[in-house]
């Protein structure tokens, strides 16, 4: 749904202000991350849009609502740099069209990290320390949770995950340089 400053539907998005996606898995669906681009698309998260892995899929819609074909050809960006499904978890835009993506694996959760597509929806290989993505686990954690990702003014990251090793989670906080590179990962408690 888009709406004008004044609270009502923006009739230039969609379908009268609203535009539907159909979910692929009618068992699962969720809007777990949406970000604005400077341009007016809209890059949004969507579970359960691949049948019965429950993993996210990445898609863009162009500013009147409709599926950008310039995004990974048809729309839809299906792939992430890890060999299992994910969850996306939250997604921050860059001015030049890059979306950084905070995601875990499905199930277990051993893998928290970041990737970036380009701006043509595809995983940007120059992105992150090993395998196109950035891990995110601290020294000694080895399951866990991704939470929030913020993009500093000065282009860095930082990222909130939190780890469910042992009996008691562990908040942990990782920061990188803008190219996903150089990362740290703390626990704080």
């Amino acid at each position: 749904i888009r709406l004008r400053a004044n609270g009502t539907f923006d009739t230039s998005f969609g379908a009268g202000g609203t535009v539907t996606i159909a979910l692929r898995d009618l068992g699962h669906g969720a809007v777990p991350a949406l970000v604005v681009m400077p341009d007016a698309r809209v890059v949004v998260a969507l579970g359960g849009y691949l049948p019965l892995t429950g993993a996210n899929t990445v898609m863009r819609r162009r500013a009147d609502g409709s599926l950008d074909t310039s995004f990974d050809s048809d729309g839809i960006a299906q792939s992430a740099p890890a060999s299992v499904p994910i969850d996306v978890v939250d997604m921050v835009a860059q001015p030049d069209g890059k979306v950084t993506v905070l995601a875990h694996d499905y199930v277990p959760t051993t893998l928290l990290f970041m990737y970036r597509l380009g701006a043509n929806g595809r995983v940007d290989g120059t992105f992150g320390d090993a395998a196109s993505r950035t891990n995110l686990l601290a020294s000694g954690i080895t399951t866990g949770r991704s939470i929030d990702l913020i993009r500093r003014p000065d282009g860095r990251y930082a990222a909130m995950t939190a780890g469910t090793t042992g009996p008691a989670s562990t908040i942990m906080l990782a920061r990188t340089d803008a190219n996903g590179k150089n990362g740290s990962t703390v626990a704080l408690s």
